[in-house]
């Protein structure tokens, strides 16, 4: 979920990042689909609280294999 989550706030040589408003609708929208429910529901939770975004220019990944981080501050506009 982070992962994929992280990818949609990401440029990409193919895309531009996703606005955080578009990247939690596509979490909203294929909640059951592509992603499991709850984990969803949690994570979308997690991100209203503001305790799962990463500062501008950081990711929310790092280390070996992708070791998850601790819940970084929230974006600021």
């Amino acid at each position: 979920m982070a992962d994929a989550f992280d990818a949609m706030l990401t440029n990409r040589s193919y895309r531009t990042a996703l606005t955080l408003e578009a990247a939690i609708e596509e979490v909203r929208v294929n909640a059951g689909r592509d992603f499991d429910p709850a984990v969803a529901e949690a994570f979308l939770k997690l991100v209203a609280e503001g305790r799962l975004l990463p500062e501008m220019g950081q990711t929310l990944w790092t280390g070996p294999r992708g070791a998850l981080l601790e819940p970084l501050a929230a974006v600021r506009n």
